[in-house]
């Protein structure tokens, strides 16, 4: 057979790996229809402010939930968790979804002589139904750490991240939730600010 020439793909054969079948036409493997469309939910805000201060000798810290993170935008047999748990969206489809969070992590401050910047964001994907194909049960994260120090004047830097997780939903429901763990500490600086850019969840059927 020309492959080249098959453009429905009938014909072809491949495994099934969703359920293990064997000797399947590749037309019909992850076929999408109206009621399983590959979006599932995404939700994001243009921009977050956590800190716009001003201080001196100072430590800080906090987590932004996902009700600061995210407006409820979603579809097919998906809702989105408004209970003041970190719980974002809640699936009601079977099957394989990949949660993708991306976003920036931005903080500028004006220092003085021998001044100090640290900051650190922790950015997590939770399991609570213990559905993740990797590490059940455990959140998994990703890390931005920036630190400048004995550098005068205004500084400013925006840094990106990105946390990816599979899950299998068998049956029930597939809860996804996220947060993001943030920390500011400054030695002599006039003000300083702590900003999450862009954060975007979007949900997808795999």
């Amino acid at each position: 057979m020309d492959i080249h020439n098959n453009i429905d793909g009938k014909g072809l054969k491949a495994t099934n790996f969703a359920d293990g079948t064997a000797d399947t036409d590749l037309a019909t493997v992850g076929q999408i229809n109206s009621s399983f469309a590959p979006v599932i939910f995404e939700g994001n805000v243009a921009l977050y402010t956590v800190w716009n201060q001003s201080s001196t000798n100072t430590y800080i810290s906090t987590n932004v939930t996902k009700t600061s993170l995210f407006t409820s935008r979603y579809a097919n047999n998906c809702s989105y968790i408004s209970d003041g748990t970190d719980d974002v969206v809640e699936i009601t489809q079977t099957g394989f979804f990949k949660a993708i969070l991306t976003g920036y992590c931005a903080y500028s401050a004006t220092l003085s002589s021998n001044g100090l910047i640290l900051m650190n964001s922790v950015i997590y994907l939770t399991d609570p139904n213990n559905k993740a194909v990797v590490s059940s049960g455990v959140n998994k994260h990703s890390s931005v750490l920036s630190q400048i120090n004995s550098i005068t004047g205004y500084q400013y830097t925006r840094t990106p991240y990105s946390v990816t997780r599979i899950y299998h939903n068998t049956s029930g429901t597939l809860k996804i939730g996220s947060y993001i763990s943030c920390s500011m500490d400054t030695t002599n600086a006039s003000n300083r600010s702590f900003t999450i850019v862009q954060p975007t969840l979007t949900v997808t059927r795999v």
